[in-house]
């Protein structure tokens, strides 16, 4: 009885979570058209979580893209193409595509994540921006780079 209780739950989650997922994708205001650079030099903060992007993920208003000092990216929003270079950021919303990005420095840290490249695969130094963020809970909708629109899963410093 208890394990047919445990599988009805697991199963309603399951159904919960896809029903979430697509409502997300249909939300986007663009989606990721070209990544140059190592898997960790282009992220996104959504939410309270920061993942890699790859070509195709969506984009939502309140996302904020970033590119480390060793990536750049080309974003197609809804109107508009927006090529974000190494080491610069854009906050995606309605007024993206007449925003320029914004330069970074080296040194700066988002989602955790040192903007100058970690020298190889999934790193960055913890600051205190990224451990306030990681403390305060929070979780995107979106997870599984299923080429759908979807960010890979998140990343952690």
């Amino acid at each position: 009885m208890q394990l047919r209780l445990s599988l009805a739950v697991a199963a309603a989650a399951l159904l919960m979570a896809g029903t979430a997922q697509a409502d997300e994708t249909s939300g986007s205001l663009g989606t990721v058209t070209v990544t140059d650079g190592p898997i960790d030099s282009v992220l996104i903060l959504r939410g309270n979580t920061t993942y890699r992007l790859q070509e195709g993920d969506a984009l939502f208003d309140g996302d904020l893209v970033f590119t480390r000092t060793n990536g750049s990216t080309t974003l197609n929003l809804n109107g508009c193409t927006v090529e974000l270079p190494k080491a610069s950021s854009l906050s995606i919303g309605s007024e993206s595509c007449n925003s320029a990005p914004t330069q970074l420095a080296s040194t700066e840290v988002i989602g955790g994540y040192e903007i100058a490249a970690s020298g190889g695969g999934v790193g960055g130094t913890p600051a205190l921006l990224g451990l306030a963020l990681l403390a305060s809970g929070g979780a995107a909708a979106a997870s599984g780079g299923n080429g759908q629109g979807d960010p890979v899963q998140p990343v952690s410093p």
